[in-house]
C-alpha cells in the first residue's frame, strides 16, 4: 500500500453535536487531497454520530468498533494509517485554518523531531474564548533531568487534538504512562448506612462534563427516596450561575464550592458517599483516580479515559454518556444500597494502589533512561528491600 505524506486520525464517541465541524475543519485545511487521508474511528457511538460521519464518506474512511475507550480507538486507527505523519483530532474539537501545513512544515524541516504540539483555543460556556499557549517555541530532546522537566511542563500542548507525530517510530519509542494519585487520598473508609447519601461532582461547569445530564438526573433523584445531597466543587463559576441550572425545589439540596484548594481535596472526598463524573469525553481524569483512591463509589460514563479506569459493576458503575435516565438509574442504585457502595469503593481503592505517583515516577524514569540510551540492567533485590507499596519484594527479577 503506497505511503502518503499525512494521515488525519479522528477518534469519536457520541459527538453528534461536534463531529461535522471537526471533519469540515480538516477538509478546509487546504492540504492537497492526494497527499492526505482522513480516518474516523467511532468507538461505538449510540447517538447520530455514525449517520453524520457517513455524509462525508467520499472524503474519508470510517471504522466503527465496540466501545472500549479512547486508547482502544487509537490502537485500532493507527495501524490503518498510511501516512508518514499522523495528526490526531478528537471528534469534539476542530482545527483552525492552516494548522496542518504548519505542523507538517516543522516535521519536514527537522527529521529528528518525532512529535509536534501547539497552543489551544478553548470555547467557554459564556461564549468567551481562552487561548493557552507556551511562552515560546521549545524543541525538547529528553536527555537530561532539565529537559525532562521542561517536557512535563509542556505536555498539555501535546493533547490528542494538538499532537502530530512522525509515524514509523520504533515501537519502544512510544510509551503510555497513566497518571498517578497521591498517598493522601488512601484513607480507610468505614461502612456507612447513611439515609441521606451525599453526591460529589468535581470539575469545570461546562458542556462536555455532562452537566445537563447531571442536572436532569439530580432533579429526578429528588423525587425518589432516599433524600440526596449534591456538592458541586471546583466548577470555576459563580454559585449563582451554577444554581441557575437547577429548579427552585432543588436549591436546598445542593452545595456549590466554586474554588477548592488541592489541600482540601482529600477531606472533600471523605465527606461524601458517591462520586459522579458524567463527562461526555475525557482523557484520564485525575479527579476520578482521586475519588477511587478515597474509596468512594463512583458513577461515570462509558466513554474515553473512564473505561481505562473503571470496570462496570466491579469498582464503579457506568452510565450512557449524555443520558440522564441512565445516570439516574446508576446513581439511584447506589443511593439505595449502602453495601454495594462500600463494595465498589473498596475495589476502587485497591485498584488505585497500582496508580500511585511513585509508580508513575518510576515509569517516567524508565522512559527517560531509554531516551537517554541507558540500557536496563537486570538485578534481583535483596530480601530486605521493599517495593513501592512498602511490602517485601517477591524475589522476581526487576529492572533498574
Amino acid at each position: 500500500m503506497a505511503k502518503l505524506p499525512i494521515s488525519v486520525l479522528i477518534d469519536t464517541y457520541n459527538h453528534e453535536r461536534f463531529i461535522e465541524k471537526a471533519i469540515n475543519s480538516v477538509l478546509e485545511q487546504g492540504f492537497p487531497v492526494t497527499e492526505r487521508e482522513i480516518i474516523v474511528v467511532d468507538d461505538g457511538s449510540t447517538d447520530r454520530t455514525p449517520q453524520l460521519v457517513k455524509r462525508f464518506e467520499a472524503h474519508l474512511r470510517y471504522i466503527r468498533k465496540e466501545n472500549d475507550g479512547q486508547a482502544s480507538a487509537f490502537n485500532v486507527g493507527i495501524p490503518e494509517c498510511r501516512g508518514e505523519i499522523i495528526a490526531f483530532l478528537d471528534g469534539d474539537d476542530y482545527w483552525l485554518p492552516g494548522k496542518l501545513s504548519r505542523v507538517v512544515d516543522v516535521l519536514a524541516k527537522n527529521s529528528a523531531v518525532g512529535f509536534v504540539g501547539h497552543a489551544i483555543k478553548e470555547s467557554l460556556p459564556d461564549g468567551q474564548e481562552r487561548i493557552s499557549a507556551p511562552a515560546k517555541d521549545e524543541q525538547l530532546r529528553i536527555q537530561s533531568l532539565e529537559s525532562a522537566r521542561l517536557f512535563r511542563l509542556s505536555k498539555s500542548f501535546l493533547g490528542t487534538s494538538r499532537m502530530t507525530m512522525r509515524y514509523g517510530l520504533a515501537p519502544d519509542r512510544v510509551w503510555f504512562i497513566p497518571k498517578g494519585v497521591g498517598q493522601e487520598f488512601f484513607h480507610r473508609r468505614a461502612w456507612s448506612d447513611t439515609r441521606e447519601p451525599k453526591l460529589l461532582f468535581v470539575g469545570t461547569w461546562i458542556d462536555h462534563k455532562g452537566i445537563y445530564a447531571l442536572v436532569e438526573a439530580f432533579e429526578q433523584l429528588l423525587a425518589l427516596p432516599p433524600r440526596v445531597q449534591l456538592t458541586i466543587a471546583g466548577c470555576a463559576e459563580t454559585e449563582e450561575r451554577v444554581r441557575h441550572y437547577f429548579s427552585a425545589a432543588a436549591q436546598g439540596s445542593i452545595n456549590v464550592r466554586p474554588f477548592i484548594s488541592r489541600g482540601e481535596m482529600p477531606e472533600l472526598y471523605a465527606q461524601h458517599d458517591i462520586f459522579v463524573l458524567p463527562s461526555l469525553v475525557e482523557g484520564m481524569p485525575l479527579v476520578l483516580l482521586e475519588a477511587m483512591a478515597s474509596g468512594l463509589a463512583v458513577v461515570t460514563t462509558e466513554s474515553s479515559g473512564m473505561t481505562d479506569l473503571v470496570e462496570d459493576g466491579h469498582d464503579g458503575l457506568f452510565a450512557i454518556p449524555g443520558d440522564a435516565d441512565s445516570l439516574t438509574v446508576a446513581i439511584g442504585t447506589l443511593c439505595g444500597n449502602s453495601q454495594l457502595r462500600y463494595k465498589l469503593g473498596c475495589a476502587a481503592q485497591e485498584k488505585m494502589k497500582r496508580f500511585t505517583w511513585k509508580l508513575s515516577a518510576l515509569r517516567h524514569e524508565a522512559v527517560f533512561r531509554r531516551a537517554m540510551g541507558v540500557k536496563p540492567v537486570p538485578r534481583t533485590p535483596e530480601s530486605h528491600e521493599a517495593n513501592i507499596d512498602g511490602a517485601p519484594y517477591s524475589g522476581k527479577v526487576v529492572l533498574n
